[in-house]
């Protein structure tokens, strides 16, 4: 929401604020911007006029002071603040959870610190209560044989005679519970035997005392040297706990080094690994592909069978060149061919020239070869004995190639091939390839057979591996 702020002309300014934090603009209360003059007044003074002598005050109720007011308000804010104003009410919740959350934090530590400082200061008391001990028990020993030897002294001043009893022999001390020494009460009018008896027992007390003392003090030594040998003991562990600090700082180093090596080479063997594999769908894909079927298609138009989009027969309905005839028993001597490489298999008494349109076969061991074509025109005009019979040979070659993969039941060609270049249909019915003894009905039929008993030819090599690649895999 916009605030509005209007001026002397009466105009409306529109005034857009928005949250210094999300940035999102503030629903401010409509009387945002109509601050009264006493308001104004308290918050920022009147305006001082510095041309004259003494201060000259003026209204502030025009625009450009109203907003310069919002501009120092804001400028207030934001000096006491780390947080920039104005904020949105969601800015400011989430502001005072976080330092509500630090303060907390803050006290926390503070109560560990307090903790940690009581258990130091238990510990240095413990430690320095045999030491207070002993040096108060020394200083009350060395009070009571100073006041000894000054009451001896007074004694032989005053009364030379041997028979005088000695002050300190006769002086009688007590120990307390904690270890500090007190003269003992008598009375005023006690016998001599009985201060003879009472001097006796403060000797044997005071002897007993003594050597305490002394124990006390070697204990002392005893402990200090002790407490000495325990520091540089400390010093000594804590100086070899900073080497195997050190030592297990750059051990886990090496072992994340070590460890990033890993997980590097361990991605980079999944890469591999997924290549690798990436690589035998392929080849599987690949050599299950027959590549026979792709460069070699087989089809029908009709009645006419169609290899390779070339035409192999002629009807009187829809007569076909003999150019076109040629390339297509062109393209049959050819599959013929790459049939009998893929199964590792040479033709016997047949050798077939493949050569596109001019296409020849020929008998062995010395036949001449006998051409796959016919020309124009030659048809009716000439015989045409030599193309019939390189026909019968072709036949010859599928036929022994249907006698390698055929295995009745499972598997076997639709059209049986028989001797004499004839080829038998389903119902029984038989045909001749040959061109000048048939028509030209019968000769397309057969040839259109012999066009199905390839393609069938074709689907069994799938999966045969070639002569070359059995040799290659053989040889490693």
């Amino acid at each position: 929401m916009s605030s509005i702020v209007s001026d002397d002309v009466g105009s409306d300014i529109s005034v857009q604020y928005c949250c210094q934090k999300c940035k999102r603009p503030l629903d401010l209360a409509s009387d945002f911007g109509n601050f009264r003059t006493s308001d104004l007044s308290s918050a920022v003074g009147y305006e001082y006029n510095s041309g004259s002598s003494s201060p000259t005050y003026s209204p502030t109720s025009s625009l450009d002071h109203r907003l310069q007011v919002n501009a120092y308000l804001s400028d207030i804010i934001n000096g006491r603040a780390e947080t920039d104003h104005p904020m949105c009410q969601e800015c400011a919740d989430t502001l005072i959870s976080t330092q509500q959350q630090l303060l907390d934090f803050q006290k926390e530590e503070i109560v560990c610190l307090e903790s940690l400082l009581e258990q130091l200061k238990a510990n240095t008391t413990e430690r320095s209560g045999v030491s207070t001990n002993v040096t108060h028990t020394a200083e009350q020993m060395f009070s009571i044989s100073q006041r000894s030897r000054q009451t001896s002294s007074l004694s032989a001043t005053n009364s030379p005679n041997e028979d005088s009893p000695n002050p300190l022999e006769t002086s009688s001390f007590e120990v307390d519970e904690d270890g500090s020494f007190r003269e003992p009460l008598y009375a005023t009018g006690d016998s001599p035997a009985e201060a003879e008896e009472g001097n006796v027992t403060t000797k044997a007390e005071l002897h007993c005392t003594q050597e305490e003392l002394v124990s006390l003090r070697q204990e002392f030594v005893r402990l200090q040297h002790q407490s000495r040998l325990l520091d540089k003991q400390i010093a000594t562990n804590e100086a070899a706990l900073l080497v195997r600090q050190a030592e297990l700082d750059r051990i886990t180093n090496e072992y994340n080094e070590q460890r990033l090596t890993l997980m590097q080479a361990e991605e980079s063997l999944g890469v591999l690994d997924a290549r690798l594999n990436d690589a035998r769908y392929q080849y599987e894909r690949l050599r299950r592909t027959n590549v026979l079927n792709a460069a070699f298609p087989i089809w029908y138009d009709g009645h006419i069978g169609v290899i390779n989009g070339l035409h192999l027969g002629r009807l009187a309905s829809k007569p076909i060149t003999w150019p076109e005839i040629n390339g297509a028993l062109g393209q049959c001597a050819m599959l013929v061919t790459c049939l009998a490489k893929k199964l590792s298999y040479t033709f016997k008494n047949y050798v077939i020239i493949p050569m596109g349109s001019q296409s020849k076969i020929a008998a062995l061991p010395n036949g001449t070869p006998l051409p796959l074509y016919n020309s124009p025109g030659s048809m009716r005009l000439f015989s045409s004995a030599s193309f019939d019979n390189a026909l019968v040979m072709l036949l010859d070659c599928v036929g022994q190639l249907q006698a390698r993969v055929e295995r009745p039941p499972f598997f076997h060609l639709p059209f049986k091939i028989l001797d004499g270049g004839r080829i038998e249909d389903r119902n029984g019915s038989v045909f001749s390839i040959k061109c000048s003894t048939t028509t030209d009905e019968n000769w397309t039929k057969a040839l259109k057979m012999l066009l199905m008993d390839l393609k069938y030819l074709i689907a069994a090599t799938v999966g045969r591996p070639d002569r070359s690649t059995s040799k290659a895999q053989a040889g490693h």
